[in-house]
């Protein structure tokens, strides 16, 4: 007999060891759906015991009957379910994988159901970033190649059309039109540079760059570019340290990420704060930014640019560097996507946090240079 029980209790604890280590929460409930037994420690789900409780008690009232629906055909019908659910915990939206099952007596009366769920947060966050820098990596190549064959046919345009305004007589009407000609080949190659940008395949002259420094000298024609009632503040970082980059691509990321900012403002006026920081990222840190799950642990570079603006609900932020994507009524949407691109051409990252009424805030990492 005590050999019997020294086995059990054994038993017992390397089920509990596992289910501990697993992050698995285990659960009984009674036909009334009140929670009768629960193992693990739930701190990780709920942080209070369960047990005497239905989900009435434990989640907001819509979550919970949904969640109770689940539970009572689980009942009703005898038959497992499987699947994922979201539920507020703590004040946030956590995603779990559950499995449901009948919980039968001795003669094979159902009595209640048994439940075991695991959350998935973290693992569908990391799953979306994925298929985010998937779906960059393959419209990025589709522009590159685009924008580099309409490069070559603009090459063509505006030589051709250059010579023949050199060929016409003084004074030929038609050398106007050339001229008009000309001046839309341009515009559509600055177009073009854009598109490159965004695709990672725009022309970089590395050199150290101490972005603290870079601010100070573009503080004239940040301000000009800028509503009259929009004021631009600067906490820089002395003695930054330096990162390798292109400095027009730099101006032109800072100047792309202004300018946003100030649209978001509008013509109300506000206050666009422009920060920089030298920082210690983890890989684990570095994988919640947009263009950082591959990017190695160490020392960066952080510029912030928050603006006092409309802020964003999840839908427009999820769609802010897709190319063309714009919530102007008049603009290409190829701002932010090219910022992203020069990000990501520097082996770098980006992230944006925003609430609608409470701004935006748009966090650019760049690693600090080695020498």
């Amino acid at each position: 007999k005590n050999a019997a029980e020294d086995r059990l209790r054994l038993s017992e604890e390397r089920f509990r060891v596992a289910l501990r280590d697993s992050g698995i929460f285990v659960w009984q409930q009674d036909s009334e759906l009140r929670y009768t037994w629960q193992y693990n420690t739930v701190g990780a789900v709920l942080e209070s015991d369960v047990v005497g409780r239905t989900d009435e008690a434990l989640f907001p009232a819509e979550e919970a009957a949904r969640l109770m629906a689940l539970e009572r055909r689980v009942i009703e019908t005898g038959a497992g379910l499987k699947g994922e659910i979201s539920l507020t915990v703590r004040g946030q939206r956590r995603d779990f994988m559950y499995n449901l099952e009948p919980l039968r007596d001795a003669s094979g009366q159902i009595v209640g159901l048994t439940g075991a769920s695991v959350d998935v947060t973290e693992q569908k966050a990391f799953e979306r970033r994925l298929l985010d820098t998937q779906k960059l990596d393959s419209i990025g190549l589709l522009a590159g190649g685009i924008a580099h064959d309409f490069n070559n046919l603009l090459v063509s345009v505006i030589g051709n059309a250059n010579l023949a305004a050199d060929l016409l007589p003084a004074g030929s009407q038609a050398i106007e039109l050339l001229h008009n000609v000309m001046s839309a080949g341009i515009r559509a190659a600055q177009l073009t540079s854009q598109i490159l940008a965004y695709s990672g395949q725009g022309r970089f002259v590395l050199e150290p760059v101490d972005l603290s420094d870079l601010l100070r000298e573009m503080t004239g024609i940040l301000q000009a570019s800028v509503r009259e009632r929009t004021r631009l503040a600067f906490d820089l970082a002395p003695d930054l340290g330096c990162i390798e980059a292109d400095v027009t691509q730099m101006q032109q990321l800072v100047m792309n990420l202004v300018l946003n900012a100030a649209e978001a403002i509008g013509t109300g006026g506000g206050v666009i704060m422009l920060r920089t920081r030298a920082l210690t990222m983890t890989e684990a840190a570095l994988s919640k930014s947009m263009g950082g799950a591959n990017l190695p642990a160490g020392n960066y570079v952080s510029l912030e640019i928050r603006d006092t603006g409309a802020g964003m609900d999840e839908q427009t932020k999820a769609r802010i560097f897709d190319p063309f994507f714009t919530t102007k009524a008049v603009g290409r949407g190829l701002g932010l996507p090219a910022a992203l691109g020069i990000v990501r051409g520097h082996r770098g990252a980006i992230d944006v946090t925003s609430k609608p009424g409470k701004g935006a805030t748009v966090r650019v990492l760049l690693p600090l240079a080695a020498r």
